[in-house]
């Protein structure tokens, strides 16, 4: 069992803290240590001497205030889990406005790619994500287990005028098989396996459950956004995440 467990994460860590403080009596022996901020600051994580340092005075506010230190040692940790830091389904929708595959009905303004053209296309883009940089200096310091865990799925009322496209065009399912299946690649470049966000906080269809976001924990107080989700969530995704633990050597 991975038993001391780093979180690096945006404000969608967040989810996950409010999460461990509900469940974590249930898991007895197992530490998690939550080094987050927002997601401009964690362009300041750099490998320093074998680990992972905040260079930013405003990082090393969160991460102290947060973690109780500025510094990710590897020595202090035995899996890792990589979250939020801008992946998410919008970069999927990103490619969907410029480009169409073979054989989905002709948009205007979009270029016709073949389906390994298009996937091609959304790891390039997904790969500029926060998250994936991350995940390449923390691979730079530790090979220990390692998941990377992306943006919730937005709920409805996010972007109704999104799903209704994507349902009105039947690319829906699509499109959402296409972006975990480039998670799952851009997470295995780089030796982690992609966690898909858990059935049980999604809808039958396809969209994060709406209650999901209510009460939102934040790393700051801040309004409910529907982007950000609650501990509920959270814990759902740590359960999630403690399984697959136990099968990534």
């Amino acid at each position: 069992m991975a038993r001391r467990i780093c979180i690096i994460g945006d404000s969608h860590a967040a989810a996950l803290k409010a999460g461990w403080d509900a469940i974590r009596e249930s898991e007895p022996g197992r530490a998690l240590t939550f080094f987050a901020a927002g997601l401009p600051l964690l362009a300041f994580l750099e490998v320093r001497d074998g680990a992972l340092v905040a260079a930013n005075e405003r990082l090393r506010y969160y991460f102290q205030n947060i973690a109780g230190s500025d510094v990710i040692d590897p020595e202090d940790h035995d899996a890792y889990i990589v979250c939020g830091q801008g992946l998410g389904l919008y970069g999927v929708q990103y490619v969907y406005n410029r480009c169409r595959m073979a054989g989905q009905a002709p948009r205007e303004h979009t270029v016709e790619l073949s389906r390994e053209e298009y996937e091609a296309a959304v790891d390039a883009h997904l790969a500029t994500s926060r998250a994936i940089l991350t995940l390449e200096k923390l691979r730079a310091v530790t090979q220990a287990p390692t998941l990377l865990v992306a943006m919730p799925i937005p709920v409805r009322e996010t972007k109704p005028e999104l799903w209704e496209m994507l349902e009105r065009n039947g690319d829906k399912e699509t499109m959402l098989a296409i972006f975990r299946g480039s998670c799952a690649r851009l997470a295995a470049r780089h030796g982690a396996r992609f966690l898909p966000q858990p059935a049980e906080t999604l809808l039958g269809d396809g969209t994060t459950r709406p209650e999901l976001s209510r009460a939102a924990a934040r790393l700051h107080i801040a309004k409910d956004d529907l982007y950000h989700m609650n501990g509920d969530y959270g814990a759902m995704v740590l359960k999630a995440a403690f399984a697959a633990l136990q099968t990534v050597s």
